[in-house]
């Protein structure tokens, strides 16, 4: 603590269930650490002023995403997989798949090329058995 406030290495427990542990710069949380939120997410990675920022690992109950946060929202390179709809890997903006990415569906379907507003704009659509035998003609 330094004038009340956290300061330095540590861990902290809210009332609300929230657990926080890293690192605190005058009562703000940031640098590496880990959060446990209320609803059971967690995130491991890199924090600045409160929010996530950098990269970082998080997971819910039905998702997980490594890659790269700008202020709590999926922001540059990374990979999102939601085990009901399947695997994304590429870009996001503002926690968008928004760029150069490919998701493979839980039905086998692949959609690579550029993506705009979660939607694939020209892409490639495909399917994993087409992929594998043009793999395997190389």
């Amino acid at each position: 603590m330094m004038d009340g406030k956290p300061h330095g290495t540590g861990y902290m427990i809210y009332d609300h269930g929230r657990i926080l542990c890293g690192n605190w710069l005058h009562g703000v949380f940031q640098g590496q650490g880990c959060a446990l939120y209320e609803n059971g997410d967690t995130a491991f990675g890199s924090f600045l002023k409160n929010k996530i920022n950098g990269f970082t690992a998080y997971m819910t109950k039905f998702t997980k995403y490594v890659g790269q946060y700008h202020k709590n929202r999926r922001h540059g390179k990374g990979v999102f997989i939601d085990y009901h709809r399947g695997t994304y890997s590429g870009d996001f903006i503002e926690g968008r798949f928004e760029g150069l990415g490919m998701h493979a569906g839980m039905n086998g379907k692949i959609t690579a090329g550029h993506f705009k507003n979660w939607i694939p704009a020209n892409a490639t659509i495909g399917s994993e058995a087409e992929h594998k035998e043009s793999s395997s003609m190389m």
